[in-house]
């Protein structure tokens, strides 16, 4: 019986460490899509800039977005963060 309950014991403990490295693994892949997201937010709020004063009354919206995004970024990393040093 001892024997029998160290293997489930063990079995959980795999299943666990499974379970970390998806959560790893979606959590890196999400900061993926957040970096191409503030990339893009960026080069849209750059590209606003280089034409002003056209479109200025886009200003507010379009740098709120890239507010949100590198904000959303960057609490992303550190929660990537804290999971890979968790490990």
């Amino acid at each position: 019986m001892s024997s029998a309950l160290n293997r489930s014991y063990a079995e959980l403990e795999v299943q666990d460490t499974d379970l970390i490295m998806s959560d790893l693994e979606l959590l890196q892949k999400k900061v993926r899509k957040l970096q191409s997201r503030a990339g893009a937010a960026k080069m849209e709020l750059h590209d606003l800039a280089a034409h002003l004063p056209v479109n200025w009354t886009e200003i507010e919206a379009v740098a709120w977005n890239a507010f949100e995004v590198f904000a959303e970024l960057d609490a992303a990393k550190e929660e990537l963060a804290a999971l890979e040093n968790s490990q």
